[in-house]
């Protein structure tokens, strides 16, 4: 293993470690007053630790559509900042996704191979509306196409048009779905 690659390793896992030991000790002490304000959408605090948390599931490959159901559900009169900030958050993460592919060398991996780098080739130049519709599956995995396709090449502004396009219907749809079944 090469040097620059501990390096990369030793970073992710003590991120993931630092994560989990922060969460058990706030786990450690909770009260309903410090729940209450949390949860409140009216507070700062909740929209940063939203989009703090959809960074992380992107970062850490983990399905971030929880997180919108549950706002969805807890907030039917917040609808509108609910997509807005679900949106915010998706574009955050798509950024974070398409640096840590340069990070990892995944574009470097998918062109050492014959068979990758020729559908890599396929999916910079025409796969735009490809991952829009991926992202708007809600039972495609939209990190895994989000890694394919930042790992092809895609040019920045395609791809973060094409995942917030997927995931505007994706997040409306929840969103205001569930707006309907609170009322």
């Amino acid at each position: 293993m090469k040097q620059n690659d501990k390096r990369k390793l030793i970073l992710w896992l003590s991120a993931v470690v630092t994560a989990a030991v922060l969460f058990a000790l706030q786990a450690s002490y909770p009260s309903e007053f410090n729940l209450q304000r949390v949860l409140n959408p009216n507070h700062m605090s909740f929209w940063a630790i939203w989009l703090m948390l959809q960074c992380l599931c992107a970062t850490l490959m983990i399905p971030s559509l929880p997180l919108v159901v549950f706002a969805a559900w807890c907030f039917p009169n917040q609808s509108f900042w609910v997509l807005l900030m679900s949106l915010v958050g998706v574009g955050f993460s798509a950024s974070i996704i398409y640096r840590n592919v340069r990070w990892i060398e995944l574009d470097v991996l998918m062109q050492g191979h014959p068979w990758a780098a020729r559908s890599s080739c396929i999916v910079r130049e025409r796969g735009a509306v490809g991952l829009a519709l991926w992202c708007a599956a809600p039972v495609l995995p939209s990190d895994f196409g989000c890694y394919v396709a930042a790992g092809s090449g895609m040019k920045f502004g395609r791809y973060l048009t094409a995942v917030l396009a997927g995931e505007c219907v994706l997040c409306a749809s929840i969103i205001y779905g569930f707006g309907q079944f609170a009322h």
